[in-house]
């Protein structure tokens, strides 16, 4: 079976890091010949490499007719008749791709239509391709729930297929790297963007600053992003670097874990957030904002005091904390994607 995996992110991002676990399992189990199209970046881009049979450069987040052209005779070539677009902007090259006879399965990661302008003309974008669309994999059943609300597929197959981790090797490398904090310590693994919440956080702690001083509390958050500046500079206007610390990208995800003592989410929305999953993997506590992508997990806020009432529990010890759920496995995940290939 010949495949194409696309992506236009390489980055940190669930949406790369579950392209590469899927196409890593799929390569030991199977017999494919497998293609990954992607950014020529950092982390995954070597990795993608490693593990795939064939590696082709795109632009980040961009279309560019000459990468398509260059995937179109990449396709012809080598008879790949199944492409699998991850994420919206590698929508666009694998759904304009089934126009030559080949299958177009398309994961979003997450469905928001912003009500701008430019959410607008993505959602138009989407209604365009969708007829060139073979199927729908959802990573949850809430993305599911919202992308029927939004009045997408009517013809086109959806089917649930829940993000998967290799549970047990995260929990070792966890417990081989975990790390004493010298305060009770939260963080989060989130892109600097407006979908991830940190602006949100940021207007959180200023609203109760007193509570995380007198709880000594460290908050920790680990990536990268347009909204680097813009957050920076509200961090030092309210005052607040010494509770809450910009860390940087981290190319090492369970490191950072090892250094929390509870993992949090702001975001505004999201799919089923890798992140998250492997916080639990690695048995950490995790409080998330009430909101589409985080309705498979229990310990949700709406507010301030929703939040810091979690935090408290966590520091009474009277936090019930979720186990990981066997239905996050990696395996259960690819087998369930490739039956997709084979229909």
């Amino acid at each position: 079976m010949n495949i194409l995996m696309i992506s236009v992110r390489a980055d940190i991002g669930g949406g790369p890091k579950h392209l590469l676990d899927l196409a890593s399992y799929l390569k030991a189990n199977k017999d494919i010949n497998l293609t990954i199209a992607s950014p020529d970046e950092e982390p995954f881009a070597k990795e993608f490499q490693k593990v795939a049979d064939h590696f082709i450069k795109i632009p980040k987040r961009s279309f560019n007719l000459i990468s398509y052209l260059k995937l179109l005779n990449h396709c012809i070539q080598n008879d790949i008749k199944i492409v699998h677009s991850h994420g919206r902007g590698a929508g666009v090259y694998g759904r304009l791709l089934s126009l030559f006879n080949i299958r177009s399965i398309h994961t979003f990661h997450g469905i928001h239509m912003e009500k701008n302008l430019s959410g607008k003309l993505k959602k138009n974008l989407d209604y365009f391709l969708h007829p060139l669309t073979s199927r729908y994999i959802c990573v949850s059943s809430d993305e599911k729930i919202k992308f029927l609300e939004i009045g997408f597929s009517s013809t086109v197959p959806i089917t649930v297929i829940e993000n998967g981790i290799n549970h047990q090797k995260i929990l070792n490398d966890f417990k081989a790297k975990r790390l004493k904090q010298e305060c009770f310590t939260l963080g989060t693994l989130a892109r600097l963007h407006y979908q991830k919440g940190i602006d949100l956080l940021i207007k959180t702690v200023k609203r109760n600053r007193e509570f995380f001083v007198k709880r000594n509390i460290l908050i920790k958050v680990a990536g990268d992003g347009p909204d680097k500046s813009e957050l920076t500079e509200a961090i030092i206007k309210h005052n607040l670097q010494d509770i809450i610390l910009l860390t940087g990208q981290t190319f090492d995800p369970i490191g950072f874990l090892a250094e929390l003592d509870c993992y949090f989410s702001f975001a505004r929305w999201e799919g089923l957030p890798l992140s998250v999953l492997e916080a639990k993997a690695c048995g950490l506590p995790t409080i998330l904002s009430n909101v589409v992508g985080h309705d498979s997990f229990d310990s949700k806020f709406n507010n301030d005091n929703e939040f810091i009432m979690l935090i408290e529990e966590i520091l009474n010890k009277s936090f019930k904390n979720e186990q990981f759920p066997n239905l996050y496995k990696l395996e259960t995940m690819a087998e369930k994607t490739f039956k997709q290939y084979r229909l």
